[in-house]
């Protein structure tokens, strides 16, 4: 047998078991009824800590809470109760799980000092913003500024025309390539109009222009009152693809005298 292979072992002085000499420390203590940490999770072992003792009461009791309240609600933190009431962070942190201690987020912390004072952005810093997004949109850099748009799926399209368009989303896709399929003259579209909703001016971007027959297509799945406002202060002829007509688009264009009647 190959002695350099074996592990050291020790004879436990109170089991008078042979362990490991790695394991010494782990094993004395789970001898002496102090497990470690690694003992406790390998055995699935807790401790109960007693926080019924006279010594946990008598500090409670010993404590304004009206007073550290007062004093945290000043524009104090955690940390300055911690020092300035001499409680240990487990201590007081406990004391706060029971409900002694009020405390508030930490962003509302942060607002409270002025952190975010400077973060304050100037309406012609937003309207720049607000042309820059709307042009990286055009431009197929960045998906609509639009909260929900952020869910869909960008699509890199080649019309068969051969212009290079870029789609926002399945249900566009859907419509290009059944477009494609009937030789329909289509493009994404490059305009804009403004609108009025709850006193404010908006721009709003059609989703398609078809050359041929001057209209614009807007492919809509959810409609919401802004919609219906800026779709009603519209100047010029649209058509809605919304999720009943998405399923029969055939039926749609015929409709629409865009193809001819079967």
């Amino acid at each position: 047998m190959d002695t350099n292979h074996v592990k050291p072992t020790k004879l436990c002085t109170k089991c008078n078991c042979q362990i490991s000499i790695n394991n010494i420390k782990y094993h004395f203590e789970k001898c002496n009824g102090k497990p470690s940490y690694s003992v406790r999770k390998s055995n699935k072992l807790t401790i109960n800590i007693n926080y019924n003792n006279d010594l946990y009461k008598s500090k409670l009791e010993s404590l304004d809470w009206k007073e550290i309240q007062a004093f945290y609600d000043d524009n104090h933190s955690f940390r300055d109760v911690q020092k300035k009431y001499n409680l240990p962070s487990n201590r007081l942190c406990r004391y706060i799980k029971e409900g002694y201690l009020k405390t508030r987020s930490a962003t509302e912390t942060a607002r409270i000092r002025g952190k975010y004072n400077n973060l304050k952005v100037s309406e012609e810093t937003k309207e720049k913003i607000s042309k820059g997004m709307r042009k990286a949109v055009l431009e197929g850099r960045q998906r609509t500024p639009r909260p929900y748009a952020s869910r869909l799926i960008i699509y890199n399209h080649t019309s068969w025309l051969g212009n290079e368009e870029v789609l926002h989303g399945g249900w566009e896709l859907k419509v290009a390539k059944y477009m494609d399929e009937q030789k329909i003259n289509w493009c994404k579209s490059k305009e804009h109009f403004t609108y009025i909703f709850e006193e404010k001016e908006h721009e709003y971007f059609p989703d398609f222009y078809l050359k041929d027959y001057d209209l614009f297509i807007e492919v809509k799945g959810q409609v919401m009152p802004k919609d219906l406002e800026k779709w009603k202060q519209f100047p010029r002829k649209l058509l809605i693809i919304d999720n009943k007509t998405i399923k029969n688009l055939p039926q749609f264009f015929q409709s629409s005298s865009i193809l001819p009647l079967c």
